[in-house]
């Protein structure tokens, strides 16, 4: 974790959105992981085939990889975020699907 990628948005969600990171691997950006302020509709920060560069947060059990491009802004802090708890982990539980299903 912490380690910064970059690669094409593939997929968006209303959550987020999926952004290629290697080869048959991708990696969510939650909506309130885009910018530092509060995003409407992911499709106001980006869309499909826009390059993004991020930070990786955290990769959960099931090897589903989150990733935040505001922790990349100079003007984030982290202990003014009210989604983090001061050491760069997340409150609550994120459990939606990363292939869509459902939808």
């Amino acid at each position: 974790m912490g380690e910064i990628v970059e690669g094409p948005v593939s997929r968006l969600f209303d959550f987020g959105a999926m952004v290629e990171i290697g080869p048959m691997q991708e990696g969510l950006v939650h909506i309130s992981e885009l910018t530092l302020f509060r995003v409407n509709k992911v499709t106001d920060v980006v869309n499909v085939g826009d390059k993004v560069k991020a930070k990786i947060i955290s990769i959960d059990e099931k090897g589903r990889v989150n990733l935040s491009v505001k922790q990349l802004d100079p003007n984030y802090n982290p202990s003014a975020d009210p989604r983090r708890n001061g050491n760069g982990r997340t409150f609550g539980n994120n459990n939606h699907s990363r292939n869509g299903a459902g939808r």
